[in-house]
């Protein structure tokens, strides 16, 4: 009789320990999903960029006038000189741009058929979306140099690219930008833009559908040589997704658009 009990106790133990077996598969719940457009492969000019300021007194303080008296727009400008090579010639590159799109993402839950549209009707505007600006820095950057005006104080920041917010942002004459474009956005409304990337929670079975047109028009300020190309890349809990259903890289025509799908399983 012990002995009978000690197999039943064993067996007993034998199937918990089966039960709590790591390998055996998970439950999954709600998973985060971040989609992200952008517009690259671009022909965009290169820049040294400086902040200058004028402080003719030396108290720390930028002067809100010029040594002759004149008021400037405002007392500190990020200035901009486009970039040459080693043997003359102006240089260029390629990286991210902003430009406007219009949008839309719609989901498909698991076991229904009805589409789900996430944006809102301003997303479906060609200038409201905006990609993101180019990022980082370049190597070969130049110094100011005698491109300093006399009296004024230039402090060296980076060589970017004619793309990136330092270039499209400023208002000095040198810089081809226009500020106002604001942050990268996907859809909200003009009161309140949504941020990049695009982000939700979606369960096992649900399906997104992106498309997204570019503008026919580049944003006033931003200078390129090339027509860009729309890009367009899904994260799950962080990894990117590969394996679309779709186009997610369009041509560099005028007003190419990226159309494509994923499943979370």
């Amino acid at each position: 009789m012990r002995q009978m009990i000690c197999l039943a106790v064993l067996a007993l133990c034998l199937i918990l320990m089966s039960s709590c077996d790591s390998e055996q598969p998970q439950e999954i719940g709600s998973q985060t999903m971040q989609i992200l457009v952008e517009a690259g492969n671009a022909s965009a000019g290169v820049y040294d960029t400086w902040e200058q300021y004028y402080d003719v007194d030396n108290n720390g303080i930028p002067d809100e006038t010029d040594p002759a008296g004149t008021l400037l727009p405002e007392p500190v400008f990020v200035v901009c000189r486009r970039a040459t090579a080693t043997g003359g010639g102006e240089l260029f590159g390629s990286g991210s741009t902003p430009w406007n799109y219009a949008l839309e993402i719609s989901v498909i839950r698991a076991g229904t058929t009805v589409h789900e549209r996430l944006t809102t009707t301003e997303a479906l505007n060609a200038t409201f979306n905006l990609t993101p600006y180019a990022e980082g820095f370049l190597n070969g950057a130049q110094q100011p140099g005698g491109d300093c005006p006399q009296f004024a104080v230039c402090n060296f920041i980076a060589r970017v690219l004619g793309t990136h917010r330092l270039v499209v942002d400023s208002t000095f004459p040198t810089c081809p930008g226009s500020p106002g474009l604001g942050e990268p956005r996907m859809s909200g409304t003009l009161a309140n833009p949504l941020p990049a990337p695009f982000t939700l929670d979606l369960e096992k079975g649900d399906t997104i559908l992106v498309k997204a047109r570019k503008s026919i028009t580049p944003p006033e300020g931003v200078e390129l040589f090339s027509e860009p190309v729309l890009l367009g890349s899904v994260f799950l809990n962080g990894l990117q997704i590969r394996n679309l259903t779709g186009t997610s890289v369009s041509t560099s025509d005028q007003a190419a658009g990226i159309s494509f799908s994923f499943t979370v399983n």
